[in-house]
């Protein structure tokens, strides 16, 4: 069964390659869409690790070489579409606590939304930085995704 998770799953997934392969060819990328893009990595990894009970190992604007940000997205994008695809009760509720100390409760359905919905916040404000440097961003809209 498809479900909306699986499609918005999907649908990061193929927006993150799409902004990565764009960033990869630009003969000079502004800083923040780095930072920015390293963000949205780091908070993915962040959050799967809290679903998986685990204490994350990286900090939410932590920066690393454009390579490793990769490799992380693509550790990321497995063990969500795990979790999504899973046995697990997705309204399961998990305590955890924010990268400022504050402890919180929510459900993996609501955590795995706000991850997705985050990306497509940040890609945002990466496609108007590249706009403020003269450089036309890559369209990763959700209907383009669903028409290709």
């Amino acid at each position: 069964m498809d479900t909306t998770l699986k499609r918005l799953l999907g649908y990061h997934s193929w927006a993150m390659d799409r902004l990565f392969h764009h960033i990869a060819a630009l003969p000079a990328v502004p800083q923040a869409c780095l930072k920015l893009s390293q963000h949205v990595v780091n908070a993915e990894s962040i959050w799967v690790s809290r679903i998986k009970g685990e204490k994350p190992v990286i900090g939410v604007w932590e920066e690393r070489p454009f390579e490793d940000c990769l490799k992380l997205h693509q550790r990321s994008m497995e063990l969500l579409k795990a979790i999504i695809e899973g046995d697990q009760d997705l309204e399961c509720v998990i305590d955890y606590v924010t990268t400022n100390g504050d402890p919180f409760s929510n459900s993996i359905h609501d955590i795995l939304i706000h991850v997705l919905n985050h990306a497509t916040y940040h890609r945002a404000q990466i496609a108007t930085e590249l706009r403020l440097n003269r450089i036309d961003p890559v369209n990763t809209d959700y209907i383009l995704y669903v028409r290709s």
